[in-house]
């Protein structure tokens, strides 16, 4: 056996008297026995030994010698509830030494820490005392007695079948007097209150300025339904003014129940008010369930709560709690704002928190704080958290502010701060219905998400929010803002869930930057799953300064997956003078899907264009984009602004867009490099004042790939709007990577003061290094393209089938695109086109001649051209400008045909034509076909042709065809003869380096890559 020999307190008991109670002192001395012992028994199980004091005695006598079996139980003051037991042999003597095994089978582990002590003999004899023991290394090395309460309390022995009866304000104060001077405040001991009672002011207090005096507790509380009132603090939020409220503390063990308190009021507390505990001790387990809180904390600084102030490393449990109070923790001019304010708790840090069936009792409750505010918890920090079945629903009026603070405001959680990646945030089957205010970072449920680091998960099940917020930045209808720092946080939806307004006649949401229905600003390293969500937004967004989504204000780096389930209601309006978007306002980077089925052109063949039910299969954004407010800039239906490193794919908006310049049915703009778009399909409305505005994107930007997507939404200029395209306003390359789109479809009708195009409305090119402005191929135009007279525009300008205008930019790549949109120009401008209008530029020098202006090859119009403006005009392109003296495909249009027939009467300085309606010098047209006798050609006039109209200097017109009235005869064939191929032999159909294919039963040659020549679109009723 090795002996380990240590001091341990014998006890030795005073009595004095301190502020009306009993006080018991111990005087430590030194062991006079060679006990206590530990064995280590080789099994890895223990017996240890140590002798009891001699006030350890027995309800039953008995006598030296005899040896007994003895129930020991542990209670630990600290971590868990659950006691330990062992049974122990005690050897009645002079010393009574006490004996039992630990770790054994039958028997766990006794870990270092303080413990309540009782024990109870084999006969069924009760210890009459009970200790608070100091284990260190399974020996117990320090025992001090805990008084006896029934010198105190005189009904009941405080077990769990006869607790100790509180039926007065004195009972109450002896049973306070007794827990000061317990090591154990109480642990294992159970009170019921048995008549309700008010405890006066200065009952119990150290000074009657300060009020009530609260001691810790530790023992099981049952108010059986009764009611405390009365009590009070009025502080001077000095040192003293910390762990107020009915208890100090809550320690190890507490558990209160069926209990109704009213404060009369506490104020001026420092740090760590509630009006149940001012604080939850470190390691604590305590539970509260069924009790209703109310009254009044002001004029007070940190750790708020209408329950509890602060809670550490604790385990809480709160269940069936009714709140009805005003909190106030807004801190004053020389202590600042007051911290971490809520109607249950004020701070939790590094706690296992559940919470269930919560709410509002009497309609009453009013929090007002300053950094981290909430409806249930100001600041939570490093904690598990489950919450339940929490209803904060009140009825207001329109001034009144339920929750408000500074920042950090949520209807539930002020700032939920993760530390760890195995950190678990539940909230599930919750409502909030109640005015929110704040400064910064407001949200109905969560005001600020915080990720220092680890991996996290905030899963949100089944809410409700009615409410109306208000702030200045990030406000949301469920959280205000989401920041991760360093790990990743996933913020997780499941069931219904829902945002609405609490008053019709005002905004849900109202603030100056950052605004969303669901998010008001997400940042790097946040994730969604919505995947078993249904999500529904019904409310006004508005922010009077930048960024404001219908999800979504601003996000960095969005990692979103919407689905049908998904919706927006009809009334549902986003506002904001710039970056507005049905879904996100401004994103920075990241994914963005709406689920729709992975429609591919190149898959699906391009003979018939789907309609917009067809495609529309996942998340729609149906949201109304205001304008009578702000008139905005960067507005879409699904993103007011796209970032670089963006991707946005899958996804559907049908929408009712009002805006001024940059303007989308999907996105405003997309400014950057890598940057994805495709499988986006617009309807509704979009119209712009300003300039452009697009059917499906209002501006593109350098590296921009756009693909796979139809609009068929009108988009209109109203009186004063240019630069429109059914798919793009206007893309712009400036120095690094081309913008790039194809398979793209128009089928909404476009109208333009100003350059306009089917699918682009303008294309321009800064000039730096002559590289190129566009590619478009493989695209398709089936709206009808409207010119409006504005006088306010003059100059260079056009309007095309494909792309309106790319003058005064070189470069730019049409490709195997088909028109069968009608073109009705009533302005003037430079030129108009069935593929495009005016194209290239006018070179600043003769060095610029040895590069690329332009190219256009195997495209089609079916589309007619009419109006009564004055501008060149031909079946493919509008006005060419000039190439290169070296041949090649400097400034060309080639391979491509006209079925379309232009009837427009030119006046003596614009050119008419099948195929152009000006060349300008080196310009070149070789291998196309007009298949039409256009009605505008007279061959009276000079400047109208069958291929083309006006030209200027040298020129390149070879082996194009043109229909006439007449026999076929070189290059002119009879239009009715359209269908023999020897006719068209310098075309080399269907060998392997030409441009033209022709099989048996075609009616004339068909381009050999031009996948939507023969497409059909039927609008569906």
């Amino acid at each position: 056996m090795r002996d380990i020999f240590c001091h341990f307190a014998l006890v030795v008991l005073l009595i004095t008297s301190v502020v009306g109670c009993t006080k018991y002192e111990l005087t430590p001395v030194a062991p006079t026995h060679e006990h206590p012992s530990l064995e280590d028994m080789g099994d890895g199980s223990y017996y240890t030994t140590f002798y009891l004091p001699a006030l350890w005695s027995f309800d039953d006598a008995v006598r030296d010698g005899d040896v007994l079996d003895v129930h020991l139980e542990f209670l630990p003051l600290a971590h868990r509830v659950v006691a330990h037991s062992y049974l122990a042999s005690l050897t009645i003597g002079e010393n009574y030494l006490l004996g039992f095994n630990i770790n054994t089978e039958d028997s766990e582990d006794l870990p270092s820490m303080k413990y309540l002590l009782r024990g109870y003999s084999s006969l069924g004899a009760h210890l009459k005392h009970e200790f608070v023991v100091t284990v260190e290394d399974r020996m117990i090395t320090e025992i001090v007695a805990v008084p006896d309460y029934s010198s105190g309390l005189k009904n009941g022995d405080g077990s769990k079948d006869h607790p100790y009866l509180i039926s007065s304000a004195n009972d109450f104060l002896d049973m306070c007097d007794l827990i000061a001077e317990d090591p154990s405040y109480g642990r294992g001991k159970y009170f019921k209150q048995v008549a309700s009672f008010e405890l006066s002011s200065n009952m119990g207090s150290t000074t009657v300025e300060e009020g009530w005096y609260c001691v810790p507790f530790a023992g099981s509380y049952d108010g059986m339904d009764c009611e405390i009132e009365g009590f009070a603090f009025n502080g001077l939020r000095d040192a003293y003014a910390k762990n107020i409220g009915l208890f100090s503390t809550l320690q190890n063990g507490a558990e209160i129940k069926n209990l109704r308190l009213d404060t009369n009021g506490m104020s001026g507390i420092s740090e760590n008010g509630g009006i149940l505990a001012g604080a939850v001790a470190d390691n604590a387990v305590v539970s509260i369930r069924d009790c209703v809180v109310l009254g009044d904390i002001s004029n007070s600084d940190k750790n708020i709560g209408g329950l509890i102030g602060y809670a550490g490393n604790a385990t809480v449990v709160i269940d069936g709690v009714r709140i009805g109070m005003h909190l106030n923790s807004k801190g004053t001019a020389d202590t600042g704002y007051g911290e971490n304010t809520g109607g249950i708790i004020g701070y939790a840090y590094r706690c296992d928190l559940s919470i269930s069936d919560v709410e509002i009792d009497a309609d009453y409750l009013l929090i007002e704080g300053g950094e981290c505010t909430g409806g249930l918890f100001g600041l939570v920090k490093d904690c598990d958290m489950n919450i339940n079945k929490v209803d904060l629903e009140r009825s207001v009026t329109k001034d009144i502010t339920v929750v408000s603070g500074k920042s950090n405001v949520g209807g539930l959680i002020g700032k939920l701060y993760l530390c760890k990646s195995d950190n678990s945030t539940m909230i599930r089957n919750t409502s909030v219905v109640f005015p929110i205010s704040g400064v910064d970072n407001v949200g109905t449920i969560i005001g600020h998400s915080y990720n220092s680091g680890a991996n996290g998960v905030v899963d949100i099940e089944d809410f409700y929010g009615s409410s109306s917020i208000t702030g200045q930045n990030s406000l949301g209808g469920f959280i205000g803002y989401a920041q991760s720092s360093g790990g990743c946080t996933e913020l997780v939806l499941n069931g219904d869930c829902y945002f609405g307004s609490i008053n019709s006649n005002k905004n849900a949401i109202h603030g100056s930057r950052f605004v969303g229905g669901l998010v008001g600003y997400v940042g790097p390293n946040t994730s969604f799953s919505l995947a078993a969500a249904e999500v529904v937004v019904a409310a006004t967004m508005e922010a009077v300064e930048t960024c404001a989504g219908g999800l979504i204000g601003q996000a960095d780096g969005l990692a979103l997956n919407l689905h049908k389930g998904i919706t927006m209601t009809s009334t549902s309006v986003v506002k904001s003078p710039n970056y507005v978007g049905g879904v996100v306002g401004y994103m920075n980077g990241g994914y963005l899907s709406g689920g729709a089925a992975n429609f591919d052109f190149e898959v699906s063949g391009c003979s018939n264009i789907p309609s917009f039910s067809d495609v529309a299969t996942g998340f729609c954004s149906t949201i109304k984009i205001e304008s009578s407010s702000y008139n905005p800039t960067y507005a879409g239906g699904i993103a007011g602004f796209v970032a670089s490193n963006s991707e946005v794919c899958g996804i559907a908006s049908s929408v009712q867009i009002k805006g001024s310049s940059q303007v989308g049915g999907a996105v405003g703009a997309a400014i950057g490099e890598n940057i994805a778009l495709r499988n986006i399909f617009t309807s509704g409305n979009v119209t712009g004042s300003g300039l452009e505005i697009g059917g499906v994107v209002g501006r593109i930007e350098n590296g921009v790939t756009l693909y796979n997507s139809i609009n068929y939404a009108t988009v209109d200029c109203g009186t004063t709007g240019a630069e429109i395209g059914g798919v793009v306003g206007y893309s712009k390359y400036i120095d690094k990577i081309m913008p790039h789109i194809y398979y793209c479809v128009n089928t909404g009708s476009v109208k333009s003061c100003n350059a306009g195009g089917g699918v682009v409305g303008i294309a321009f090119y800064d000039m730096k290094d002559y590289s190129g402005t566009i590619m478009i191929e493989k695209c398709a135009n089936f709206g009808d393209i409207e010119g409006i007279n504005n006088a306010s525009y003059k100059g260079y300008s056009g309007f095309g089938g494909i792309l309106g205008n790319s003058y005064n930019s070189n470069g730019a790549q049409v490709a195997h695109c088909a028109n069968f949109g009608d073109l009705d120009i009533d302005c003037t401008v430079h030129g108009v086109g069935g593929i495009v209008g005016a194209i290239g530029t006018d070179p600043p020098g003769i060095e610029f001649l040895e590069v690329n202006n332009f190219h256009v090859w195997e495209c089609a119009n079916h589309g007619d051209i009419t109006g009564d403006g004055q501008f060149h005009c031909g079946g493919v392109a509008g006005y060419m400008e000039e190439g290169s003296s070296a041949k090649g495909n400097h400034a060309c249009v080639e391979g491509c045909y006209n079925w379309g027939d232009i009837d427009v009467d030119v006046d003596d300085t614009h050119g008419l034509g099948g195929i152009a309606g000006y060349l300008d010098s080196y310009a070149e047209v070789w291998r196309n076909i007009n298949f039409v006798v256009l009605t505008g050609y007279s061959s009276s006039k000079g400047n109208t042709g069958r291929v083309f109209g006006e030209k200027k200097g040298v020129y390149t017109n070879e082996y194009n065809y043109y229909a006439t009235n007449g026999s076929t005869s070189g290059y002119a064939f009879n239009h009715n003869d359209m269908y023999k191929s020897e006719i068209f032999s310098e075309l080399d159909i269907n060998e392997n380096e030409t441009f033209w294919v022709m099989k048996s039963g075609d009616p004339h040659p068909q381009i050999k890559n031009c996948p939507f020549q023969n497409a059909t679109y039927t609008p569906k009723e």
